[in-house]
């Protein structure tokens, strides 16, 4: 099974909760016989990124990291939030050209990180959602 998670933390051992919990769900999954790939959307340093990146090969999946970068200023970006709250990641270019590929490509799943993250999906198929915290909600 081909299977692309997105995520707004980098697959590393020491990251907040979701960051810890992707760097045992990846290569366990690899493990168990699934093609693996992580789209990381984040803010980290080039260093972090580089870091995840060696993780990945040891960890047989494939990574792809994509900056957060969202090409409007601070005032339309609060306006937008109050339609769709912590939509920034739907509205970040980056990613959405690197799920666009990524389908084209092909997936069976296409696992989403956290209720930020969830808003790229919409419209896309076969998409679940994992929702680290529901006190977020």
């Amino acid at each position: 099974m081909r299977i692309v998670v997105v995520s707004p933390a980098l697959p590393l051992p020491f990251g907040r909760a979701d960051a810890r919990c992707l760097h045992v769900m990846l290569p366990e999954l690899v493990r168990r016989g699934h093609t693996v790939t992580c789209l990381s959307c984040t803010e980290e340093s080039a260093d972090q990124v580089e870091e995840a990146r060696q993780y990945a090969g040891r960890g047989g999946f494939a990574f792809r990291h994509v900056p957060l970068q969202i090409a409007e200023g601070a005032p339309v970006r609060k306006l937008r939030s109050l339609l769709r709250p912590f939509s920034e990641y739907e509205r970040c270019a980056g990613l959405r050209q690197a799920l666009d590929q990524l389908k084209s490509a092909g997936y069976d799943v296409l696992h989403v990180e956290h209720l930020f993250t969830r808003w790229v999906a919409l419209g896309r198929s076969r998409a679940v959602s994992y929702l680290h915290h529901l006190e977020v909600v």
